[in-house]
C-alpha cells in the first residue's frame, strides 16, 4: 500500500489529506494513503523512512522545511539553492531526495496576482523556509525585495522599519509567516494596515482561512489580493508528479 505523509507541527488545519484523498478517488487508487505526521521535531525522520518502506514520499511544512535537510540523503539542485525542502521522494532503495515544489506554486500564484505588472519593491514577511522559496523566485524575476521580521533577526529589516521607511514604497507584500493561519485567524503580521493602498499587490501563503486579516485589510483599502490556495494546489500537483516519477535506486 503506497503511503504519503505531511511532516510538520500542529497540522489540524491542513487541507492536504482531503486534497490527496480526493485525487486518489478520482484516479481509482483505493490502496493509496496520505497521513498527517505531526512531530515535535524531525530528528528521527531517517529512522522513520527506514522503518516504514511503504512511504513513497512526503510533504514538509512549518517549521521543518530547513530542519529536515540534514536528514536527507540527496538534494535536488534547486532545493539546495533555495535552502529549503517541502517535498521528499523516497526511491526503491530507501534513499531520500529533497525537492522544493513551493517554487512552482509561488510562480503560478505571482502570475495570477501580478499579470504583466513588474513590482518596484517586494517585502517578504517572515524568514523561514517558505520565505527562502519566495526570495528565490523574486531573484529569478529580478524583483528587488527585503525580508521583514520581528526585530530584523539579523536578516532584512524589522516591522517597525518597514512601517516607517518602506511600506508605502513597496507594491508587492508577501506574507510567509503563519500569522493568521487557522485556528489563530485573528492574528496578522505587525504592519500598519493604514499604510496599505490601492496600488499594492498582497499575497498570503496561508490558505486556511482563504482570506486572512492581512488580505482583508488590504482589500478594504483597494489592494489586489491572493490567498495561498493556488500555491497549495500547484505545489501539491508538482509533488504528485515527482512521487510518480521512476523510483530507481539513486536520483541522479
Amino acid at each position: 500500500m503506497p503511503k504519503f505523509g505531511l511532516v510538520g507541527r500542529h497540522l489540524s488545519h491542513s487541507f492536504s489529506p482531503a486534497y490527496f484523498q480526493s485525487k486518489f478517488e478520482r484516479l481509482d487508487l483505493p490502496d493509496h494513503q496520505y497521513l498527517l505526521l505531526d512531530w515535535p521535531d524531525v530528528m528521527h525522520f531517517r529512522q522513520f523512512v527506514q522503518a516504514n518502506p511503504e512511504f513513497v514520499g512526503f510533504n514538509v511544512t512549518i517549521p521543518f522545511k530547513v530542519d529536515i535537510i540534514p536528514q536527507l540523503d540527496q538534494m535536488d539542485p534547486v532545493a539546495a539553492a533555495v535552502g529549503a525542502v517541502n517535498t521528499v521522494l523516497v526511491d526503491e532503495g530507501g534513499m531520500t531526495c529533497g525537492f522544493n515544489t513551493d517554487i512552482v506554486g509561488i510562480e503560478h500564484s505571482l502570475d495570477i496576482l501580478l499579470g504583466t505588472h513588474m513590482p518596484r519593491l517586494a517585502l517578504i514577511l517572515g524568514t523561514g523556509g517558505a520565505a527562502k522559496a519566495v526570495a528565490f523566485v523574486l531573484r529569478q524575476r529580478a524583483i528587488p525585495f527585503e525580508f521583514v521580521s520581528r526585530g530584523g533577526k539579523g536578516i532584512g529589516i524589522s516591522y517597525a522599519e518597514a512601517n516607517a521607511r518602506m511600506l508605502q514604497n513597496a507594491d508587492l507584500i508577501i506574507n510567509t509567516s503563519p500569522l493568521g493561519m487557522s485556528p489563530n485567524i485573528d492574528l496578522s503580521p505587525a504592519i500598519d494596515v493604514n499604510l496599505l493602498h490601492a496600488d499594492q499587490y498582497l499575497f498570503d501563503l496561508i490558505y486556511n482561512p482563504e482570506k486572512t486579516v492581512f488580505l482583508a485589510e488590504g482589500q478594504r483599502r483597494g489592494a489586489k489580493i491572493l490567498s495561498g490556495k493556488f500555491m497549495l494546489e500547484a505545489q501539491a500537483e508538482a509533488s504528485w508528479k515527482l512521487w510518480n516519477s521512476p523510483r530507481t535506486n539513486g536520483h541522479k
